[in-house]
């Protein structure tokens, strides 16, 4: 039996966007499903509220996301608008795409055939490696002296994405 949502961003407005459910979350901010004002369907990511106050944390949220947008492939969540709700959490708009995200397909049950973990490496490579400053910030967000973590190049994404 699935115990009744407490956030309650669900139901809410977030400018244009109604807030219907949640699909993801992470050390920096959730990501719902919800809808714009012609009843499309999108992602909304929020900063989390103890984090809003943190203008580190609010640069890195959107700086990191807009890097995205340089990355043209269909597992790779667009962000399509940001802004700021009532009670003052940034937050972006990105497409919402359909499937598995690939840390569940990389944490399932059946391991990945090997040439498919190939060509998902190469595709990133050959996405990132020609572009110095998705690259850097690849090589910045991947380091191992880094405590950030990508969740925003498509990881809250249900879509095979990266």
């Amino acid at each position: 039996m699935n115990k009744p949502s407490t956030d309650k961003r669900i139901g809410a407005s977030v400018g244009r966007y109604t807030i219907h459910n949640i699909i993801g979350t992470g050390g920096m901010a959730n990501v719902y499903a919800a809808t714009d004002d012609t009843g499309g369907w999108c992602a909304v990511k929020i900063l989390h509220r103890a984090l809003a106050t943190d203008e580190v944390a609010v640069a890195r949220f959107f700086e990191e996301a807009y890097l995205v947008n340089r990355v043209k492939h269909p597992g790779v969540c667009r962000i399509v608008d940001d802004g700021v709700t009532a009670d003052r959490c940034p937050f972006l708009v990105m497409d919402l795409l359909n499937g598995e995200t690939l840390e569940s397909r990389i944490e399932g049950e059946v391991k990945l055939p090997v040439v498919e973990v190939l060509d998902i490496g190469i595709d990133v490579a050959e996405k990132v490696g020609h572009d110095p400053v998705l690259l850097d910030a690849a090589r910045t967000l991947r380091s191992p002296r880094s405590t950030r973590r990508a969740s925003f190049i498509g990881t809250s994404s249900p879509r095979t994405s990266f």
